[in-house]
């Protein structure tokens, strides 16, 4: 299914002529010089079409007759190649070596395809292979210091062109000709068979998938095959190689061009999905406007890691479509009205390196509509208040793994650290199933170590997208497990109506009111350099039953001291929080602790919320964290 519906596409981009899709039978290769050649074949000069825009020239991108892998081996390419192909000559370490082997390929190839061509162009390049001589170069001094300066580049692709002549010579009717009508031949001790890819029946079978594949993530710089069979093993029925699962020549070339045309793509891959590259495309129908335009930009949007930048920055996207992806990050409902073509099929593929192959880590398929639901479910079960007011978004999946590990843990590790929960968050995202539990348990770990669970300060940034994985997490557990007991819990912010909250969530909130009692009774934020919560927040969600009696007694001291101003409203929240606590527990699981998380959030945060806005009941002068204090959110 993968390379079919890669075959499709590639047969798609290829009617298309803006696609940049090479038509069949040639690939889009970089080529950096021109060898312009005498009508004789007498080599005139060299031509260096590189970009020198830049730092240091660029090649640039070309559609030539398709060369296939050249892994080991003497093999040559038509009308363009490398100069040790073409010359004969390749350089070392400074010093000129002759290539006499691949030159001499090079020239029976040409001789047997361009025998009994009429046109100049054709003949121009006959001619030279005839009279070129890699020991004995000719041309005048201009001609050799060009050549040495190739030679002394890895990337010298050459093509041809005749003196006064336009089109380079592999673009003259002639020489599209030739190599067209040479792929249909007969070759010699070719396999015909039924494509398992087209349905087509007596086509010439691949034995080996010649185009490598390459821009994925830690792949090797030459490409890796995504269908390959090299070991004895795998022979069956004596069938040896690709011939174990017979594809055309024709749909192999094409669903490998079609997957480096993705991968390629800044449009149609996401990476730092753990070790995942990830291509999608949206099926395109000839005729029917850009709808699949539109469904690639929204998907790619949805796991940038700035998306409301990049949605003001590009000039592309049409107000519906940020209205729409604006809508979905915020939360809101989504209609099927709303979306462009919302039955068109959608495909989203993961793969990650393995050596010489690529490894299939990821495939769905499905209705644009049906991915979207997906989306806008995850959207709406990580939603949670931001601290300061702030327009609700959604974390981005980079975020979601910064808050597993350390934070003082750079990057490179961090990948490798997260790249299994990575994918599996991904997978849990587009699939609507469960969250990975390992997430849920990383973060929960973390926040008892560090302790960044605070709306307020530095770190209120990590605790937002703490607070919002524990709640998508549990949202989703309750959801698959019927659960209506956590209810009152998986709101975006504290539910102070609801007589469902459970006893866990409760004495998270609890704990908020004693750690604000104690603040308080100080005489405000900053005059302690630890409170309770640096000493007993990991104790307390785990053991309630050891740590609460002494923190309510300790509670006690603290609304009594005279500087508490607000101790019988402290005294209020303490009772009327443990009015649905029978008994405290003896432990929590990690569910249960996710919950108390939840509670000491939801607190911490309405407390503060109500201080700032509220400006007239007792609470307005409850001690507040300072502008210092309130930075931070997104400093992450």
């Amino acid at each position: 299914m993968i390379t079919q519906s890669l075959y499709e596409r590639y047969l798609k981009l290829s009617q298309d002529p803006a696609s940049g899709m090479a038509p069949p039978g040639f690939s889009t290769d970089k080529i950096s010089f021109v060898l312009e050649l005498g009508t004789d074949g007498r080599p005139l000069r060299i031509l260096d079409i590189r970009d020198n825009r830049g730092k240091r020239p660029l090649s640039i991108s070309m559609d030539v007759p398709e060369h296939g892998a050249r892994s080991s081996g003497v093999k040559p390419y038509f009308l363009s190649d490398k100069a040790e192909y073409i010359f004969g000559l390749i350089e070392k370490n400074g010093v000129l070596f002759t290539s006499l082997k691949k030159f001499e390929a090079s020239r029976v190839l040409h001789r047997s395809l361009l025998d009994g061509c009429v046109s100049p162009d054709g003949l121009a390049v006959l001619n030279f292979f005839e009279r070129w001589n890699p020991e004995e170069p000719e041309g005048d001094e201009f001609f050799q210091l060009s050549l040495n300066k190739a030679l002394s580049g890895t990337d010298n692709n050459f093509i041809f062109r005749l003196q006064g002549s336009d089109p380079f010579v592999h673009q003259t009717a002639e020489m599209i000709s030739i190599w067209t009508h040479s792929r249909r031949e007969d070759k010699e001790g070719a396999v015909y068979g039924t494509c398992l890819i087209s349905g087509e029946a007596n086509r010439p079978i691949a034995r080996t998938h010649e185009i490598k594949i390459k821009g994925v993530a830690d792949a090797q710089s030459v490409g890796a095959n995504l269908v390959s069979f090299n070991f004895p093993a795998l022979l069956s029925y004596g069938k040896e190689q690709s011939y174990n699962a017979p594809v055309s020549e024709e749909a192999a070339a094409g669903y490998a061009k079609a997957l480096n045309h993705l991968l390629a793509s800044r449009e149609n891959r996401l990476r730092g999905v753990g070790d995942m590259t990830i291509v999608f495309w949206a099926d395109r129908q000839l005729g029917q406007g850009k709808e699949w335009a539109a469904q690639e930009e929204m998907f790619g949007s949805f796991f940038d890691n700035e998306p409301e930048e990049q949605l003001e920055e590009d000039s592309q996207g049409t107000e519906q479509l940020k209205d729409i992806m604006l809508r979905v990050r915020s939360g809101m409902e989504v209609s099927e009205d709303m979306l462009p073509a919302p039955q068109a099929l959608f495909t989203v593929l993961g793969l990650s390196p393995n050596v010489a192959r690529l490894a299939v880590r990821y495939f769905w398929q499905g209705t644009f509509d049906s991915l979207f639901a997906k989306l806008s479910q995850h959207s709406t079960d990580m939603a949670m208040s931001r601290p300061g007011d702030k327009s609700p978004v959604l974390p981005s999946l980079y975020r979601v793994m910064r808050e597993t590990v350390h934070a003082n843990m750079d990057s490179g590790k961090m990948k490798k650290a997260t790249a299994a929960m990575a994918g599996a968050w991904f997978r849990s995202v587009l699939q609507g199933s469960a969250y990975p539990y390992s997430v849920f348990a990383a973060i929960i770990g973390r926040i008892r170590v560090d302790g960044r669970i605070s709306p307020y300060g530095e770190s209120a940034g990590s605790a937002w997208v703490r607070a919002s994985v524990i709640k998508a997490y549990l949202q989703r557990y309750a959801r698959i497990n019927n659960n209506d007991v956590l209810k009152g819990a998986l709101t975006m912010e504290l539910n102070e109506n609801s007589e469902t909250q459970t006893v866990a969530y409760r004495l998270g909130r609890l704990f908020a009111v004693l750690e604000r009692a104690q603040i308080e009774a100080s005489g405000g934020y900053g005059k302690l350099n630890t409170t309770i919560k640096d000493r007993y927040f990991s104790s307390a969600s785990t053991t309630p039953l050891a740590v609460f009696p002494n923190l309510i007694r300790l509670a006690q001291a603290h609304i009594s001291n005279p500087k508490a101003k607000f101790g019988k409203f402290r005294d209020r929240d303490i009772g009327e929080v443990l009015s649905g606590v029978p008994k405290f527990p003896t432990h929590l699981n990690l569910e249960e602790q996710g919950l108390f998380i939840l509670g000491y959030y939801h607190q911490a945060q309405h407390t503060g919320s109500k201080s700032n806005v509220t400006g007239t009941n007792s609470e307005t002068d409850a001690p507040i964290p300072n502008n210092k204090d309130k930075k931070g959110e997104d400093e992450q």
